[in-house]
């Protein structure tokens, strides 16, 4: 097959899984919400898979499935099982991307007013009116979260690569090593971008038809969930605790601890981390970096930005607009392209200060995954009151005690949600980096990469250990953040 149906394939069946299994995700968590602790560790446990490295679960699956491994004991007698090509590439898509499904359906099914399912149950039935109710409601988060998922699977260029799938990503790669044509690189993504807006447009219709947001007024988890028997209310948690446990083991937990047990049995990942020191810091520098600079453009773009009337504003952005869907495509397109176009851009004799130093790699960032940030924010200040505002400019406080002391505070959680996403998605950057970083810019990822050619198994676990503690390295930050910022704040 040619590379774009490989893509394509890759993409549909990614989702296709990774939604199923997100909805019935979602539905486990609700059904394990009355209990309070088990809520939260499964929640924190369904964010595992965002966070743990993609070639940690690689590698996992491929010793399951290699001779007498586990998996391979179970299905051919220990016999090494072909682990390469489509199909096993879509299951690890797969497992990686089940869980914004979940968590994005969760916290929409939980918005939900809880008294229009008891009534619909009550006049059809459960089955009928989970299928005329709550389906409807659920659909723009679902349609939402598909089209992100649609998304990273087509751009993922690392996983098809390490299962060797010739997809667009890396035909693009390939052929822009070997006869640097600029042109034929863009011509290889425009069937991407035409998808990507097709999805876009569909998206937006879907978002006008169906409303975002359900006004709670009694919320669908919690302890009074519903006139459900203990019974069965109790065997609907077992069930779920047993889908989540299963679902959260394959896609995390496992991939996790094998990598912790090759580190120790090795006994490198000292070794390791002293000759990946510069590899390490600069992964999380650029990622730190390119983060703040993404969430101080959008907060900057959004907040001087004249705001409409109350009357005039809705609740919450409901189809892309055009400004939106120029910052969608940098993030829809192929990874490797971001490197190409800069190379097209910067690599000439009047710019090579930049085009040879840190700047390039916090351009390519920044260009690709602003739109994060800048979702982030549009979604933060829909939830502002606008009185609030229009009372400080009525008192005649100026813009940056307005910024300060009003705007930021409220946006406070989005602002983290936005700048930590960021942070992950640069954090795990392959793509757009491998064709452009500067000598001694190398990350752990294109590190990671280039060792899994070479079969350095054991450092490459030690490298994804590192690059999981990356990920929650910011939260050991955010009371040093907070601090200060408390600090600097006018009084």
């Amino acid at each position: 097959m040619t590379p774009l149906t490989n893509s394509f394939l890759i993409a549909v069946c990614s989702t296709a899984i990774a939604c199923l299994l997100g909805v019935l995700a979602g539905f486990a968590l609700l059904a394990v919400s009355p209990s309070r602790r088990l809520a939260v560790s499964f929640l924190a446990l369904s964010a595992l898979p965002l966070l743990v490295p993609s070639y940690v679960i690689v590698s996992f699956w491929m010793e399951a499935l290699g001779t007498n491994g586990w998996l391979a004991r179970l299905v051919a007698d220990g016999n090494a099982v072909s682990f390469a090509g489509l199909w096993p590439t879509i299951l690890v898509l797969s497992l990686i991307y089940w869980s914004p499904v979940a968590l994005i359906s969760y916290f929409t099914l939980t918005k939900i007013d809880r008294a229009m399912i008891e009534a619909a149950e009550l006049t059809l039935g459960k089955l009928r009116a989970n299928a005329r109710v709550v389906a409807p409601l659920l659909l723009p988060s679902v349609a939402a979260s598909a089209a992100l998922v649609f998304v990273l699977t087509f751009s993922n260029f690392s996983v098809p690569a390490i299962f060797q799938v010739r997809t667009i990503q890396n035909d693009i790669y390939v052929q822009f090593n070997a006869s640097f044509n600029v042109g034929r690189a863009f011509l290889l993504a425009f069937p991407q971008l035409i998808a990507a807006m097709i999805g876009v447009v569909w998206l937006g219709g879907v978002l006008k038809r169906r409303s975002w947001i359900v006004t709670v007024v009694r919320p669908s988890g919690g302890p009074n969930a519903g006139p459900v028997s203990g019974g069965v209310a109790s065997a609907r948690r077992r069930w779920a605790v047993a889908f989540l446990a299963g679902l959260v083991l394959l896609s995390a937990v496992a991939p996790m601890l094998r990598a912790v047990e090759s580190v120790l049995q090795a006994k490198t990942f000292w070794q390791t981390l002293i000759v990946s020191a510069t590899q390490i810091w600069n992964s999380f520098l650029f990622s730190l970096l390119a983060a703040t600079l993404v969430l101080a453009i959008a907060v900057g773009c959004a907040c001087t930005r004249t705001r409409k009337p109350v009357g005039a504003q809705r609740r919450l952005p409901r189809s892309p607009s055009g400004i939106d869907s120029m910052v969608l495509i940098p993030f829809v397109l192929p990874e490797v392209l971001i490197g190409v176009a800069l190379i097209a851009l910067f690599n000439r004799p009047s710019l090579q200060f930049l085009y040879t130093s840190l700047t390039i790699v916090l351009v390519a960032l920044t260009v690709r995954y602003f739109i994060v940030g800048k979702l982030a924010v549009s979604v933060g200040r829909s939830h502002l009151d606008p009185s609030l505002l229009e009372a400080a400019e009525l008192a005649g406080l100026p813009f940056a005690q307005k910024l300060v002391r009003i705007q930021l505070p409220l946006l406070s959680r989005w602002l983290l949600a936005g700048w930590w996403l960021t942070y992950l998605f640069c954090l795990a950057d392959v793509g757009s980096l491998v064709l452009i970083y500067p000598p001694g810019c190398d990350t752990v990822p294109i590190r990671i990469f280039n060792l899994l050619h070479y079969g350095y198994d054991t450092q490459v676990s030690a490298l994804c250990l590192v690059m999981l503690a990356l990920a929650a390295a910011p939260f050991m930050l955010w009371p040093l953040i907070r601090f200060f910022y408390d600090r600097m704040s006018p009084a």
